[in-house]
């Protein structure tokens, strides 16, 4: 007689996994995976124990087919933080550099044979005799798991009403074969718009139809959609874009399938937000502030000053969020002491006060819901952490934590009623590449690790040519240091405050200079010798700094700070520290820093408030004045470097692997190299300028359907 078919379960931790129907629980909850990263969880449990390179796990898994190494990476990844670690704090599954993965769970095996009937599963250790003496156990098995199961219920209830700990959330994604950003659920929860990234430089906006799953582009290839919203009837569609020209970026409207844009206002920096009623929309402009657009036309302008004294509002992509009533505004900022606050604000009132809230380090978006009962934001606790989902109880300020991993959330959205909230998640790895400056197309990897964000953060090279860069495998972002061929990785900065990142070092290779967290949350400038020790703090700004250079003569640091008028300018201290002082002009700055390699010129990136492109690269004195010249670079992450004529800048273009060449006299531009294979996210000439590293690798965005956030 034929038997049966087995069917198997392996528990582990608080998971089950079944392997007939490759399916993952959490508790009673289902894990949602996609087929090959659950074969890739089963393969790794059944050799548990085991390094197994990626080399067996791929063609175990896709045998039948040719993929790229990146695929199994990104599976592993996603299975690493939906499992988490193991009690004993190990994580479950563990990546062994340039070896392999291995699963380090205790697993219980669990089998029954399918006849057909219901039959409970067995234990591979249980015996089968004594049918009345097992129903008896089994039975009085069933009871305890039963009280157990009420009494761990009733603790869980209790620990939750004592620390605010929502249920298990479930993640879902929603667009897990494109990079998209912004995603946005229509009001009745039937759509999503997002702009996707094409193989080109541009984007599209694209529609998605929730419930058939199928979608259609309704605008075409542009360099430019962001910060998207639905209109309250979920009619048309509100996008940002700088396509239509004037200073920053302009609301623009369409229809929701798509057609002519209608331009709405120009000069605004803060995406859109949509009154439930549908009669307002608020944006921040640049120019002018606070702007609430009436569905008569009309607009309320609300100055900076007037939102609360000294408060200065988040702007670019940070989202704002109207109160269930249409009358308040909730904005993120920081107060005047620089701490991370929400303004509830009265637009009737024109005043306003600060939400109750723990101390985040930073709070970026702000959603209300929809009975009013509180706050979806992305904060962080630390600098040096990614933003995770949080949700604020009304009025009480009470926080729980929604989402809890190594994630960046950087959008959210919600339909009207708050049951479904989708939200933009990054995942960004990147690798050292290195390369002779004349053979810029052929570079060689030299870290390695698929979890990794080397030098994203920042890098340099020491006259010896040792490689300083940034690296969060510690758990905080901290300072590492190479050789030239990758060899003999070290830490600098193990775990001294959350974040030390845009390492520079003196000619001499004596010093390091670094932004760093150290003794508080905001990023302050410190120097410290070339074997990481004897740190000192050069900079003490309220509400911090982190971009800066070093003079030419080593003896002076040039950065950036916000003055009393909360406005960044620039100033000078010395490299052993003591009263800093302004340069001669009075020039808005925010960004990069960089002093030429004669020690006669600063770029820095300054705000022209009367133009109507206000953000220019300008080419200044060393000790300031007016510019020499004033240069549009569309470069990305504001990172631009001298080339060593002293008369162009290097940088790498916005959303390419594209290194260019701008010289200062305003000529056009020249493509030095494109590497295509995968996005350049920094770069750092060798002090003879002979060398070029690179931070590389790729950065991918996708739309998250996030239940259970609010139950």
């Amino acid at each position: 007689m034929v038997k049966p078919p087995v069917h198997r379960i392996y528990e582990f931790e608080s998971f089950r996994f079944d392997v007939a129907h490759l399916m993952l629980y959490r508790g009673e909850v289902e894990i949602s995976l996609a087929p090959k990263a659950a074969q890739t969880l089963l393969t790794l449990i059944e050799r548990r124990g085991e390094i197994l390179s990626k080399d067996e796990l791929m063609e175990n898994i896709w045998n039948d087919s040719i993929v790229e190494e990146a695929n199994l990476t990104q599976y592993v990844h996603v299975l690493r933080k939906t499992l988490g670690k193991s009690a004993d704090g190990k994580p479950l599954i563990e990546t062994l550099r340039r070896r392999g993965y291995r699963f380090n769970g205790d697993v219980r095996c669990l089998e029954s044979q399918t006849n057909g009937n219901s039959a409970p599963f067995a234990s591979k250790t249980q015996t089968a005799d004594k049918p009345e003496t097992n129903r008896r156990f089994l039975l009085k098995t069933l009871v305890f798991v039963a009280f157990a199961a009420l009494f761990i219920f009733a603790v869980s209830a209790f620990l939750s009403s004592r620390t605010g700990a929502l249920p298990a959330v479930t993640l879902k994604r929603l667009t897990p074969d494109r990079n998209v950003f912004q995603p946005t659920i229509s009001p009745d929860g039937k759509y999503l718009v997002y702009a996707a990234q094409e193989k080109e430089a541009g984007k599209t906006l694209r529609l998605k139809d929730l419930t058939s799953g199928s979608e259609v582009q309704i605008m075409p290839e542009s360099s430019e959609y962001s910060d998207l919203a639905f209109s309250s009837d979920g009619k048309q569609i509100y996008y940002l874009t700088s396509v239509f020209g004037g200073p920053n970026l302009t609301l623009a409207r369409i229809p929701l399938f798509g057609g002519k844009p209608q331009i709405i206002l120009k000069n605004v920096v803060s995406p859109p937000a949509i009154s439930p009623d549908g009669k307002r929309i608020a944006i921040i402009k640049l120019d002018t502030g606070l702007t609430v657009l009436e569905e008569n036309g009309e607009s309320i302008v609300i100055t900076l000053d007037l939102l609360k004294p000294r408060f200065t509002p988040i702007v670019w992509n940070s989202q704002m969020s109207w109160s269930p009533d249409s009358e308040r505004v909730a904005i993120c900022g920081r107060n005047a002491d620089g701490q991370a606050k929400i303004l509830d604000y009265s637009i009737k009132n024109k005043s306003g006060e600060y939400f109750s809230t723990p101390n985040f380090s930073e709070i970026d978006d702000v959603l209300w819901l929809a009975d009013g009962s509180g706050l979806l934001i992305t904060a962080k606790e630390k600098s040096g952490e990614p933003y995770q989902i949080r949700r604020i109880y009304y009025p009480s300020g009470e926080a729980t934590r929604i989402t809890r991993d190594f994630n960046d959330y950087d959008w959210m959205s919600l339909s009207a009623d708050s049951k479904t909230l989708v939200v933009g998640q990054n995942i960004t790895k990147t690798n050292l590449w290195v390369t002779p400056f004349d053979d810029l197309e052929n570079p060689k990897q030299i870290s390695f690790g698929s979890e990794a964000q080397d030098g994203y953060h920042g890098l340099a090279v020491a006259p010896n040519g040792k490689i300083i860069f940034t690296s969060p495998r510690s758990g905080n972002i901290d300072l590492w240091q190479m050789n030239a061929d990758g060899s003999n990785q070290q830490p600098l900065t193990d775990n001294q405050g959350s974040m030390n990142i845009s390492p520079r070092i003196t000619a001499d290779g004596r010093y390091i200079v670094f932004a760093s967290s150290r003794g508080g949350d905001k990023p302050h400038i410190w120097r410290m010798d070339a074997n990481g020790q004897n740190p000192l703090q050069l900079t003490r700004g309220a509400n911090g700094e982190r971009f800066f250079d070093i003079s030419t003569e080593g003896n002076r640091i040039f950065y950036a700070t916000e003055n009393s008028q909360k406005q960044m300018t620039t100033l000078q201290v010395s490299i052993d520290g003591g009263e800093p002082s302004a340069l001669a002009d009075n020039y808005r700055t925010s960004g990069a820093i960089a002093q030429s390699p004669d020690g006669k010129l600063l770029m820095r990136y300054v705000y022209l408030p009367e133009s109507k492109e206000p953000w220019k690269y300008g080419i200044f004195p060393v000790e300031g004045g007016e510019p020499l010249k004033l240069l549009g670079i569309p470069a990305s992450r504001n990172l631009v470097r001298w080339a060593t004529d002293d008369k162009s800048l290097l940088y790498i273009k916005t959303e390419t692997s594209q290194l260019w060449r701008q010289p200062i006299d305003g000529g056009a531009p020249t493509m030095l190299a494109d590497l295509k294979n995968g996005s350049l996210f920094n770069f750092v000439l060798s002090p003879d300028y002979k060398q070029i590293v690179f931070a590389r690798g790729s950065q991918f965005s996708e739309a998250v359907l996030i239940e259970n956030f609010g139950k």
